[in-house]
């Protein structure tokens, strides 16, 4: 009897298991999911099965255009992936130009964007946000083929981060200055 009982107790855990979002746990992080509304990532965050994860999705890209868009999406990551890999981003579609390529198709969007943000963040007294809009800023630049203004970037970062930074920042900021001279443009 003990046996049948474990045995089913071993059935109900697997079925349990079997019926939770395992395969698609982290896709509204992922750069496929960069175009969600607000309410379609509260709708997400309801999503509790591997099936309804997959008839969401679905649903998320047939709403923009179907399977050419995905596709398009699919080209701009694997682009951001290849172009902006970096140290500090696992895929290079999470970096600023590569979140911009992604959803854009046009990195030149993006110094916008991160000048943008200087210029709110710059008042402030936030020196690792400043850091990193300086580091985000110099990419861009870099990605343009503008070495010298993505060098004044980075020197505005290193600034910030001798005056107020850690050394784990103040390390990244350097490797950033000294890979300008192997940057390919």
């Amino acid at each position: 009897m003990k046996r049948i009982l474990f045995a089913l107790a071993g059935l109900v855990v697997a079925a349990v298991s079997l019926a939770q979002l395992t395969k698609y746990k982290d896709w509204d992080k992922s750069p496929e999911a960069y175009f969600l509304t607000s309410t379609e990532r509260a709708d997400w965050k309801k999503v509790a099965t591997d099936q309804d994860a997959e008839q969401f999705i679905a649903l998320y890209w047939a709403k923009r255009g179907g399977e050419a868009f995905k596709q398009e999406v699919a080209r701009r990551i694997g682009a951001a992936d290849q172009q902006f890999k970096l140290a500090r981003y696992h895929r290079g579609a999470d970096s600023v130009r590569g979140r911009i390529l992604a959803c854009t198709g046009a990195v030149a969007d993006a110094e916008v964007l991160v000048r943008e943000a200087l210029a709110i963040l710059e008042p402030t007294d936030a020196p690792v946000l400043q850091i990193e809009a300086y580091l985000d800023l110099g990419e861009v630049l870099v990605a343009a083929g503008r070495i010298d203004e993505a060098r004044t970037a980075y020197e505005a970062a290193r600034a910030l981060a001798d005056e107020k930074g850690g050394v784990v920042t103040l390390g990244a900021v350097i490797r950033r200055i000294e890979g300008l001279d192997t940057a390919q443009v």
